[in-house]
């Protein structure tokens, strides 16, 4: 078995399959192995820590630091929260999608690169912004003194106008 991890941990690494690679190197880097691999695994084990990249997730809603999300890679979920733990990943493309209910899921696609550390992948919630209802007429604001003390809402047909100098005539 020891050598056998020896292989397959080489092989890992060099097709960039370093999260296989780095599982195969502590297992032959075992007490439990001849000294001469358990040498090697444990050198590659160091390489392959150093060439491993990771992300790191921030996620707010509507400007609200938030944790109970839900993150997937590749379609397999990867974080069901957040910890303010960086998540090691193979370097490559993937597919991430943040999932915060009642929100609609952000989804994107990350490149990461071997031996990027910590990257951050900030994500930003907002609740919808409520239409205002359209209507016909004016909208009327009383100001005095730099302070509005006034709002009035004139449809047409009303009899009110609004004066060249935002007095109201009758």
């Amino acid at each position: 078995a020891c050598l056998e991890n020896h292989a397959q941990g080489q092989e890992f690494r060099l097709s960039s399959k370093l999260l296989q690679g780095r599982d195969a190197f502590l297992k032959c880097s075992a007490t439990s192995c001849p000294a001469q691999i358990q040498r090697d695994c444990l050198n590659y084990l160091e390489q392959i820590q150093l060439q491993i990249p990771s992300v790191a997730f921030r996620v707010s809603a509507d400007g609200v630091s938030r944790a109970d999300v839900q993150v997937y890679v590749d379609g397999q979920l990867a974080l069901d929260k957040l910890s303010g733990k960086a998540l090691d990943l193979n370097p490559g493309s993937h597919d991430v999608k943040i999932v915060l209910p009642p929100f609609a899921p952000h989804e994107e696609t990350l490149v990461v690169n071997e031996g990027d550390k910590f990257r951050m992948v900030e994500v930003k919630f907002a609740s919808p912004v409520v239409a205002a209802a359209e209507h016909d007429g004016t909208l009327a604001l009383g100001v005095r003194g730099g302070q509005v003390v006034g709002v009035r809402l004139r449809r047409q047909g009303d009899r009110d106008q609004i004066g060249q100098a935002g007095q109201t005539d009758r």
